[in-house]
């Protein structure tokens, strides 16, 4: 889930970063002119609305581009890294968790043990049987905690830690931020 919020937040920043970047027409803000709490609260939230799919049509990475250029990179970093990573099991689980709910770990299934009984349906023609989902665990992803761990260090090693490396010094160097920051 953590790694998943991770891929929000990240276009988050891009956009604030370019909103930044482009308020005040192309002049860079001054440090010295920065937000109350209340007003970047209130700008942080209005940005995090926009996070939607990089490569969808209404995604405002197109008109960012546009207005400045000089996020290209930075956009592009983000386009290739969601082209990659949409198809992920890894974005499937998560997916599955966010709008579906938590999924069922084979190394805990295991120990539960088998169900106390299951309701079958007799089919006339064949008279094959075919057990009746009764039970939350009978439709309820399920994949191996092990596996699933292994493959989010593999992920974070080879896959996310790069992208937001790369993503955060595109940023900076753009950014110039102030050493204060």
């Amino acid at each position: 889930m953590y790694y998943n919020i991770v891929v929000d937040l990240s276009w988050v920043l891009c956009y604030i970063s370019a909103e930044f970047a482009c308020t005040q027409k192309g002049n860079r803000v001054d440090f010295s002119g920065m937000k109350s709490i209340e007003d970047a609260t209130e700008l942080l939230r209005s940005a995090e609305n926009n996070v939607t799919t990089p490569t969808a049509e209404t995604n405002p990475f197109g008109y960012l581009k546009m207005m400045n250029p000089n996020f290209s990179t930075a956009i592009d970093i983000i386009i290739s890294f969601w082209e990659q990573f949409s198809s992920t099991p890894i974005r499937r689980k998560y997916n599955f968790c966010k709008h579906k709910g938590k999924p069922a770990y084979s190394e805990i299934e295991k120990l539960r043990g088998g169900r106390l009984m299951g309701f079958y349906v007799e089919k006339r023609n064949t008279g094959e049987k075919s057990q009746i989902a009764s039970d939350i665990r009978d439709v309820q992803l399920q994949f191996s905690l092990k596996e699933g761990i292994e493959e989010l260090y593999k992920f974070d090693d080879d896959f996310l830690f790069p992208y937001i490396r790369d993503l955060l010094n595109e940023l900076e160097r753009v950014i110039q931020p102030s050493p204060m920051v």
